[in-house]
């Protein structure tokens, strides 16, 4: 009687290779139709609980938002998480008034006890929901658990927790702030000045004008731009301060940029001063800063730096010159003409060709 196994050694070895990678391939697919209608499944059903959470809560809470009172039903657990993505899209989108609104309506269906819960869970999510839930309910009973979640290994956690602790206790969260900024140069600072521009200026500006006298020279370059969110008059006055005496062509380059935003025309002598210095990324900065601040009183010194051996000096102190006010594009178009360098000449007319099509 011939069995299986002689059966399969009569059949050629590369054929029963063949075979052997066809049933892979069927087993494979089988595998991948299974996940994938299980994802479709997931998703089906997310989509369903998403759209009955809006159907049920967000006319609601619009109703809240305009200043009526109308019973909020408690959610059910499977809707919970729906709730709070879209009480979190609703804060997010509107003014502080409105906030407070949408702050007295979650303590009605207690949506700080529901973030509560998930805080302490295992989904990384959900967890980030409940961190950026508690820090708009600005819940101050959460301190202690959003100061060790500061130093998580998670960077979303982190971030997060740092975050919602500007609300309950905004000195311990500029503290993390700029000592994340600090420890990681290579991080951009942009996500934590727009939310440093939701805490009071005056805290902000007293704690970061602390913090910039405590730090060396070398590194205030990483925190100067978050003088944009403090007190301009006091941010400008630092700055005109200590520009004259920085030897670091990094800090004076970004103390620069951010006096481009806060500082004055009164800055205008000091910035001059700039046009000549052997960096060129600080010279770039400085003809920047005159476009924005200068006056006909730096004609003369922006003309003269047209002639830089830098393509950028060049180009940045063009734009200035066609900024200045009181100066007219007839005037430096005749300035142009009496130009002996080729790329200063250019670099002007290519200047005041960009400023025509605006």
């Amino acid at each position: 009687m011939t069995t299986i196994s002689q059966i399969i050694s009569l059949i050629p070895a590369y054929l029963r290779f063949a075979i052997f990678i066809g049933m892979l391939i069927v087993a494979v697919s089988l595998t991948v139709l299974l996940i994938a209608l299980q994802l479709q499944k997931k998703r089906s059903r997310h989509q369903k609980l998403h759209k009955k959470t809006i159907k049920i809560y967000r006319p609601l809470l619009f109703q809240w938002l305009s200043g009526e009172t109308p019973e909020l039903p408690k959610p059910t657990a499977d809707l919970e998480p729906y709730l709070l993505e879209l009480w979190n899209d609703l804060y997010e989108k509107v003014e502080e008034t409105e906030r407070l609104r949408l702050r007295e309506a979650a303590k009605k269906i207690k949506l700080n006890e529901i973030a509560h819960r998930y805080l302490d869970g295992k989904k990384l999510e959900l967890k980030i929901l409940a961190i950026i839930t508690l820090g708009a309910l600005k819940d101050k009973s959460t301190v202690k658990e959003m100061l060790e979640l500061c130093n998580s290994d998670r960077p979303l956690v982190r971030l997060q927790a740092i975050r919602a602790l500007l609300g309950p206790a905004p000195k311990k969260a500029l503290k993390y702030i700029f000592d994340d900024v600090l420890k990681n140069p290579e991080r951009p600072v942009n996500y934590y000045l727009k939310y440093c521009r939701e805490v009071d200026r005056k805290l902000l500006t007293d704690y970061l004008l602390k913090r910039l006298k405590q730090t060396p020279e070398e590194k205030l370059a990483q925190l100067l731009p978050f003088l944009e969110a403090a007190d301009n008059t006091a941010g400008a006055d630092y700055l005109r301060q200590h520009l004259q005496t920085w030897q670091n062509e990094e800090t004076l380059a970004r103390g620069l940029r951010v006096l481009r935003r806060v500082g004055r025309p009164q800055d205008e002598e000091i910035v001059l001063e700039f046009l000549s210095h052997p960096t060129y990324f600080v010279r770039i900065q400085a003809a920047r800063v005159l476009g924005e601040l200068g006056s006909r009183q730096s004609l003369d010194a922006l003309l003269e730096t047209l002639g830089d051996g830098d393509w950028w000096v060049r180009t940045r102190a063009a734009e200035a010159l066609a900024n200045l006010p009181a100066v007219s594009m007839e005037e430096l178009e005749n300035r142009a003409e009496t130009l002996n360098d080729k790329f200063a000449r250019d670099a002007l007319y290519k200047a005041l060709e960009l400023k025509v099509k605006k």
